[in-house]
């Protein structure tokens, strides 16, 4: 589990230490103070710098591009790249305003990483460089696609990142590694949260997308019901618990967490989330805009039995500068019975 966090030129960051994290970790602020980009920076500490979800990041965000003709491979690839560091800079061979990030962990064992843009040999090719605590690897950005560029980095611990929409084809991934499995039956039990008829779950082609999709057998009901007819609350429900099982002592990463979900139920998947998180022994960080959020949150740090268990963090922006502000369960709960407002 990570304890604390150093991230260094990483889009909007060009320093941001977090001293401490708890189990469940929730992140609020302003827009623009990089909220999303730190969970970011988590994903990419965790996967070790793993190329491909390097690319899959950038991908994300609509920031790969890809080139016209074989000739243009290294501009694009730098062009995408940029995306990545602070202020866009992008310097060969440049320790200073490379991308680093390092990390504590509650077993004493450190973790870093560091990605920048490197000449490579006498050719005066240009690579991108991860190195890791453990290796290091360099992928020559001729090359056209990252998917070529075999590379034996591993994640050093199973991880999902939840953005705010909803992605069919991850989910059905996800559904299929735990079908038959007691996480099926807390998938399940989760979704009850919004509509406690639910009786099974499954995931089948039900139109010309090509992918499958969710749907549900109701108690008392006749045939199966898409769940994407029934509301954003529920898929949004089904895509973080998915994620949740599948990184067993690992990290879960949900981005803009009261996305289509009402206060109540906002509250009642904390409680899932609490409850399995310590049970899989999955570290969770979710970012907010939402005071609900933040007050559902603060419930369930303050009920005895998960008070040690989670920590509120805002980040704001100090004169250009990216600060982070704790708050522990107490401060919370004062906060929340005066108004004050934390977001």
């Amino acid at each position: 589990m990570l304890s604390s966090i150093l991230v260094r030129n990483y889009r909007c960051l060009k320093f941001l230490k977090v001293d401490q994290f708890s189990h469940v970790n929730l992140i609020t602020g302003e827009n623009n103070t990089g909220k999303s980009t730190l969970l970011e920076a988590i994903s990419l500490l965790v996967s070790q710098g793993e190329v491909g979800w390097i690319f899959k990041l950038l991908s994300e965000r609509g920031e790969y591009y890809r080139p016209e003709s074989d000739n243009d491979n290294t501009a694009f690839n730098l062009k995408s790249l940029s995306s990545l560091f602070y202020d866009r800079l992008v310097a060969v061979d440049d320790v200073e305003n490379s991308i680093a990030i390092s990390a504590s962990g509650s077993e004493g064992v450190d973790s870093s990483l560091s990605i920048r843009v490197v000449e490579m040999g006498n050719q005066h090719a240009l690579g991108l460089e991860v190195a890791n605590a453990g290796q290091k690897a360099i992928m020559p950005l001729f090359i056209d696609h990252p998917s070529r560029f075999y590379c034996n980095i591993k994640p050093s611990y199973p991880f999902q990142l939840v953005r705010t929409s909803t992605n069919y084809r991850l989910n059905e991934q996800l559904w299929d590694q735990i079908i038959l499995t007691e996480k099926e039956n807390f998938t399940i039990e989760a979704l009850r949260i919004v509509d406690p008829n639910i009786e099974r779950l499954a995931f089948i082609q039900i139109d010309a997308s090509g992918y499958r999709k969710p749907v549900v057998k109701l108690k008392g009901r006749d045939g199966i019901v898409p769940l994407s007819g029934m509301g954003d609350g529920i898929n949004r429900v089904l895509s973080i618990v998915l994620a949740l099982v599948n990184c067993i002592n690992g990290v879960l990463l949900v981005d803009e967490f009261e996305n289509g979900l009402h206060y109540r139920v906002q509250h009642k998947l904390w409680e899932v989330i609490f409850s399995m998180a310590n049970k899989l022994d999955v570290q969770v960080f979710a970012t907010t805009h939402s005071n609900d959020c933040i007050n559902t949150f603060e419930q369930l740090l303050n009920d005895d039995v998960h008070i040690n268990d989670g920590k509120l963090i805002r980040l704001d922006n100090k004169d250009g500068k990216i600060v982070q502000v704790e708050f522990d369960p107490e401060e919370m709960r004062i906060a929340t019975e005066q108004r004050i407002n934390l977001r």
